[in-house]
């Protein structure tokens, strides 16, 4: 859905705004989603998807354009597609969790 896809682009960008080092970044996420840290296994699991897709996105800085061309928001020259792309998986994922849809 682009919409999703778009609303998880603008949600990274709010986390790579927030802070420098990928913990920082994931930590803003998680209270802006869920309203608590993230627990130990939550880290090691987000940060292996989005060190996964750094990896991708790197390869294929045309894919990373392409995934973040979704929706209308306008895409800033500001941030580097591979990581905002990659960031952008992450957010997606915790968009995604039950507790984020719930709120229990």
């Amino acid at each position: 859905d682009p919409v999703f896809v778009e609303a998880a682009r603008v949600f990274a960008q709010n986390a790579l705004g927030a802070a420098e080092a990928f913990d920082g970044r994931l930590e803003r996420t998680f209270w802006d989603a869920v309203s608590r840290s993230p627990s130990a296994d939550e880290r090691k699991m987000l940060r292996a998807l989005y060190d996964r897709s750094l990896a991708r996105f790197q390869q294929d800085p045309t894919a990373a354009r392409e995934f973040l061309a979704a929706g209308e928001a306008p895409f800033p020259d500001s941030f580097d597609p591979p990581q905002l792309a990659a960031m952008t998986t992450v957010t997606r994922a915790v968009l995604n969790l039950h507790e984020t849809i719930t709120r229990n």
